[in-house]
């Protein structure tokens, strides 16, 4: 894949009432509308690279998520923003297939 392959991919993120910059997805603006976050979510990891993070912003710990995305060939570290916000690192884990 090249540089224009990724432009394509920013590109075509998804623009559902998150805010989306690089491999940041916040959440928190949608789960406040008292919307289910998981379908952007998803399409937001097929739309990754083999070897691109995502970095998700919730308010709350998504605990739930871990185990999804393990599964997918994803780790994750999880960082307390204070007040309730988290910011979780998913990476895809050394030899992960693309799902």
């Amino acid at each position: 894949m090249g540089a224009g392959d990724d432009e394509r991919r920013r590109q075509a993120r998804p623009r559902l009432g998150v805010r989306w910059s690089d491999a940041v997805l916040d959440v928190r603006g949608l789960m406040t509308q008292g919307d289910d976050p998981f379908a952007v979510i998803m399409t937001a990891v097929s739309q990754l690279g083999p070897s691109e993070p995502l970095d998700l912003i919730a308010p709350l710990d998504p605990i739930p998520l871990y185990t999804v995305l393990e599964a997918r060939g994803y780790a994750h570290r999880t960082e307390d923003l204070g007040g309730g916000d988290y910011r979780v690192r998913f990476t895809p884990s050394q030899g992960a297939a693309d799902d």
